[in-house]
């Protein structure tokens, strides 16, 4: 009986990794209004991850976060730790609006870089924007994500894992692991944009030349250095 329940959990096991369905956070794709892009999110402490793309500067995103079944409230913005968001400046990147049920208003702009591994989905990505409240007494509140270039970005939030309900509606379509490969892998539009291009090259080469001051400042040190040092031997001798 043990070695059947046994096998039992390790064909359940093995189901729930090999559908594409199912996925850690309740991923989903934006899918970008020609209006107003608003997803609600019937309750907020359950984890999803919502994939974008912006397009140009100055759209905005709105999640209406309209309960909450724990007073926390948590959430992050990450990039593909791949060009050209990976060397896009703080300024260059998403930010966010939280506006409270009070009204209140707190602007995070993207200053974090944590790099890491998601082994699930085998993507390199960047958190930029973390905030967590462990003790939020509103009962809903609404966060505005922003651009500030064409980018693509996840918004993540919540932290319970739950697979067997929906709680997202909106502008958004569900999101398998080759949906979110297809993300990650996807071509930057920055082909068809030459000032954008040219920026990043600008910004690659001012990169090079910083390491080759660095090691030349480096060497030149080396040597006066050595220089005192083989002077002061000489003197002693």
């Amino acid at each position: 009986m043990k070695r059947f329940f046994i096998v039992s959990a390790i064909l359940t096991s093995f189901f729930i990794v090999s559908t594409d369905e199912i996925y850690a956070h309740q991923p989903y794709e934006i899918k970008n209004s020609t209006d107003q892009t608003i997803i609600e999110l019937s309750d907020a402490t359950v984890s999803h991850a919502y994939y974008g793309e912006f397009l140009s500067d100055q759209e905005e995103i709105i999640f209406d976060l309209k309960g909450f079944s724990a007073p926390i409230l948590q959430f992050s913005i990450l990039i593909p730790d791949k060009s050209p968001e990976n060397i896009f400046s703080p300024t260059e990147l998403p930010e966010v609006r939280l506006i409270t049920e009070s009204k209140d208003e707190m602007q995070f702009l993207s200053y974090e870089r944590i790099g890491f591994y998601e082994p699930y989905s085998r993507m390199n990505l960047i958190r930029v924007i973390t905030y967590k409240d462990t003790n939020y007494n509103h009962k809903s509140a609404r966060i505005i994500v922003k651009s500030n270039k064409n980018c693509r970005f996840v918004f993540s939030v919540g932290y319970k894992e739950i697979f067997n309900r929906k709680y997202s509606s909106g502008d958004t379509v569900e999101l398998g692991s080759s949906g979110i490969q297809s993300w990650y892998s996807k071509t930057s539009s920055i082909e068809d944009k030459p000032d954008i291009k040219e920026s990043l090259e600008i910004k690659q080469e001012e990169s090079s030349l910083r390491i080759i001051i660095l090691i030349i400042s480096i060497i030149t040190v080396c040597l006066v250095v050595l220089y005192l040092f083989r002077n002061k031997i000489l003197n002693k001798s």
